[in-house]
């Protein structure tokens, strides 16, 4: 099975050490959580896995045992944020973009992935336009768009409207049952983590200091789907 790990991974700015001898795994077609409260490292974690540039990293982040190339490094995608996309461009353009820099095509499914997305509301209009929930589903479209073997989601769902938020977490487990893709998320709220991880890791001041499997949770996952299922019911009346 293709796996994705960081391995011994430490991340400095200045004498301050952000992750203190990371070791993490992801697989494709499971469903990786990291639970961490805002300044844990989270997000330089995954900035790191998706091979952002830090001016002091040791450590290694490796694909199927391999180091990470350029040619491989569009199999590992972070969705990016709304700030980082470019507001005077359509949606389309953003996409047709996306995919002639990877040198891949569409995804397999991607007529019915955009229209979980609303791609209706975005494809045509310029992106600064947009509201900051369909911005966020944008990103998502942006690292989804090429089919990549792993996507790492920073608070992605951040934003996002109940129904949206349920829509999109489902068309994501779909494909990781379909051994599709790998999914490394990172979270600081439990709720959503019980409901679709298979391992759940616990990152606290930059060191992981714990791991659970699905078995050790399967009885969370089943109340945190019943009360997310519930929830979105009445928003949608």
């Amino acid at each position: 099975m293709i796996s994705l790990n960081a391995a011994d991974l430490v991340v400095s700015m200045g004498k301050h050490n952000i992750l203190k001898g990371v070791n993490i795994e992801a697989k494709l077609g499971a469903w990786v959580s990291l639970i961490g409260a805002n300044g844990a490292g989270k997000t330089t974690l995954l900035r790191a896995i998706a091979g952002w540039h830090f001016s002091k990293i040791k450590g290694q982040v490796l694909c199927n045992g391999q180091k990470i190339t350029n040619q491989t490094r569009q199999d590992v995608v972070l969705v990016p944020s709304p700030y980082d996309l470019p507001t005077y461009l359509l949606g389309h353009e953003l996409i047709d973009i996306i995919v002639r820099e990877r040198g891949a095509a569409l995804h397999q499914n991607w007529p019915k992935i955009l229209e979980i997305l609303d791609g209706d509301i975005w494809y045509n209009r310029p992106i600064g336009e947009l509201s900051w929930g369909t911005q966020k589903k944008i990103c998502i479209a942006t690292a989804i768009c090429t089919g990549p073997k792993f996507i790492l989601l920073d608070e992605s769902f951040d934003g996002l409207d109940a129904t949206s938020s349920l829509k999109i977490r489902q068309l994501f487990a779909d494909l990781v049952k379909q051994n599709t893709i790998g999914v490394l998320s990172a979270s600081h709220s439990w709720e959503s983590v019980f409901a679709y991880s298979d391992t759940i890791y616990f990152l606290k001041a930059g060191s992981i200091i714990n791991r659970l499997e699905q078995s050790d949770f399967a009885q969370l996952t089943i109340e945190a789907k019943r009360i997310e299922q519930m929830v979105t019911q009445i928003f949608e009346g």
